[in-house]
């Protein structure tokens, strides 16, 4: 029958559970339906990806208090990492909109040893700890990272900040959880996650069009899940940039096929040319600026991204790229192209009679 609460889902409206708000960060903002016989299989796939990346309950040696600190309301963050850290342990709600002290006080009363927030959140947690808490009495083992993309050095900073194991988790409302880091995976293939291929697939294509990328050629991923009732997704644009190794190719921890880090965004990367510069690239100079505190180049036959300081003191990034001659008369230079070919074949053509 035809029922209005259906537009946007495939099942009826007394079949749903809930709905979650998407960022928009691929477009559109929009509301993404969940039939309740989806929910525990989308949880357990989240709880799978955070027994992965090392989280574990009080009925392991070492494990202790999860605390998922995301937004408040119908968030992807919220409904995932909540739901997925209770089938582990004792996961109490730990909403962003709370204030820095409250989650400071979590950290230090509950002897917390695992943290699943945003890159952006943990950094101004980190700062106010640092202004106003103190590290000592903060015991964490691992703080998992999803919803935005971070770069090594920030990895690098929180870890010894917090003094914990920093891996990245990836997915949106949209699909689910689809790949994570693992502690054992940072060491072995460091830029890589564990892709949870039991509920989804993914593809690599030239951003804009359908065309499949071989292995370590990077595009944009576009994902399919397998059990989403409400909100079928098949082939799904993330607009995220990734590469595939080689066909086949599994880490041998956990026998899980694997997929890269996020690059950058579809959209943040320059095209000139034959050129294109991810932010990936520009995140590399400045990594290697912030080592060596001087004069840092990442660069190729086609470009060269340089991050260096001004006479003042202040970091400055420049990006130069190969000359791109621009053809006004597009038939005109056809036509010169193909001559040049057929004096060419000629003469070939010429020095083979004479053999």
């Amino acid at each position: 029958h035809e029922d209005p609460a259906q537009r946007g889902g495939s099942v009826a409206a007394g079949e749903l559970l809930t709905y979650l708000n998407s960022c928009g960060s691929t477009g559109k903002p929009k509301r993404i339906p969940i039939a309740a016989v989806a929910a525990p299989s989308i949880f357990e796939t989240t709880a799978i990806a955070l027994w992965i990346a090392g989280i574990r309950g009080f009925q392991v040696e070492g494990g202790g208090p999860i605390l998922p600190v995301t937004l408040h309301g119908p968030s992807a963050g919220c409904f995932f990492m909540q739901n997925g850290a209770e089938l582990i342990g004792f996961a109490p709600k730990c909403h962003m909109e709370l204030p820095f002290e409250w989650h400071y006080d979590n950290l230090v009363e509950l002897d917390a040893r695992y943290v699943i927030t945003t890159p952006s959140y943990i950094a101004a947690l980190g700062k106010y700890i640092q202004e106003h808490g103190d590290f000592g009495r903060v015991h964490l083992d691992t703080i998992v990272l999803g919803g935005e993309y971070f770069a090594e050095s920030f990895r690098n900073e929180i870890s010894t900040l917090f003094n914990a194991k920093v891996l990245d988790i990836y997915g949106c409302a949209e699909t689910q959880i689809i790949g994570v880091e693992s502690p054992k995976l940072c060491a072995t293939h460091p830029g890589h996650l564990h892709h949870l291929a039991q509920m989804s697939y993914i593809e690599v294509v030239e951003p804009g069009t359908d065309r499949l990328l071989g292995p370590g050629e990077e595009g944009e991923v576009l994902v399919s899940v397998f059990n989403r009732r409400a909100w079928p997704v098949l082939r799904y644009r993330m607009g995220d940039v990734v590469s595939l190794p080689a066909a086949g190719a599994r880490d041998t921890e956990l026998g899980l096929p694997l997929m890269s880090r996020i690059r950058g965004r579809v959209d943040d990367r320059l095209t000139y040319g034959a050129t294109v510069i991810g932010p990936q690239l520009v995140f590399g100079a400045i990594d290697k600026f912030n080592r060596q505190r001087g004069e840092a180049l990442v660069s190729s036959d086609k470009f060269r991204v340089t991050v260096d300081a001004d006479a003042s003191g202040t970091p400055t990034c420049s990006v130069r790229v190969e000359r791109v001659r621009f053809v006004e008369d597009a038939a005109a230079a056809e036509a010169e192209i193909l001559a040049c070919l057929y004096r060419e074949s000629e003469e070939l053509a010429r020095e083979v009679l004479q053999r």
